[in-house]
Order: structure tokens, then sequence, then C-alpha cells
């Protein structure tokens, strides 16, 4: 009996009691005892989840303005973890979701023009580029005009000055 409780310390007085009033374990066979114990323990006292609950907000979730898309897709892992989506469709399931609820119309447009071939791994991929073309763009564009209005701001003052060559 000893090779029965020497891995239950680990679940303290009140796990050890508990294993005790658990159904027979008398034909585990070559069960691991502890796992089948803290399995048995989580089946009684785990928290209950509520899957369509946990898929609603996992479906309603959608990207923050200020959010890239790798938090955007962090944040979904997080919410997929308790839908109990099989593993087979998971990447599906997020894939769609980043699809379907991305902020960027440009991102979605790219990704829908993808079509059926579209993986997990690509939607992100092709997000990522979209996402730093864009920031490159804004900054180029920021930058051009804050060079047009220094080209403005000079064209202006020689312009005063010719003026003012001519009195």
């Amino acid at each position: 009996m000893w090779h029965f409780r020497r891995p239950f310390w680990r679940l303290g007085a009140v796990g050890l009691g508990e294993f005790k009033n658990l159904p027979s374990m008398d034909n585990v066979g070559n069960v691991d005892v502890y796992q089948l114990a803290k399995k048995k323990l989580h089946e009684r006292y785990g928290r209950k989840i509520n899957v369509v609950l946990e898929r609603y907000n996992f479906y309603s979730r959608t990207q923050h303005d200020d959010e890239t898309i790798d938090q955007f897709v962090a944040a979904l892992r997080g919410l997929a973890i308790t839908c109990n989506f099989e593993q087979i469709s998971y990447d599906q399931v997020l894939r769609d979701q980043i699809l379907m609820k991305t902020k960027s119309r440009k991102i979605q447009e790219k990704l829908w023009s993808c079509g059926s071939e579209l993986t997990l791994k690509g939607a992100i991929d092709v997000a990522r580029t979209m996402e730093v073309s864009e920031k490159c763009i804004r900054t180029v564009r920021k930058n051009t005009s804050d060079l047009d209005s220094e080209t403005i701001a000079v064209s202006a003052v020689t312009k005063e000055s010719k003026v003012m060559e001519k009195k």
C-alpha cells in the first residue's frame, strides 16, 4: 500500500483523505496512480467550464485599435483554451477569427484573397507583413508632410524676402 500513498504527499492532507473516498482503485493495472487520482480529484472539484459561454467570449473578441496582430492572436489563443475545440480545427478556428475580427480592412481583404489555402501561420504572416507595411507608409507620409510643410514655409519666407528686396 505504501507505493500508492507515497506520491500523494503532493496532494496534502485533504487530497489524501479524498483519495481514500474515491471509487475503488483496486484494478488500476499499469496506470500511474498519481495521475489517476489527480484526474479524479479534478473531475470532482475542478472548475466546471461553460463551453457555450467560453465560445461566445472567443467569437465576440475583436482586435482592439491599439493592438498588434501578435497581441490579438495571443488573446485568442488564451480564450480558445477553454472552448473545447478539437486540435485539428483549433488552428482553423483561430485563423477564421483573425480573418473576421481584425480591425484592418486591407488585411481582411488580403486574407480573403488567399481563399481556402490560407493557414493560421499564413494568416499571421500576412497580417504581420501588412501591419509593418502600413506603419512604414504612415511614417513616410508623416515625414513627407513634414517636409512639405517645411518647403511651404521656406517658399513663403523666400517670396517675402523677394518682395522686400523689390521695395
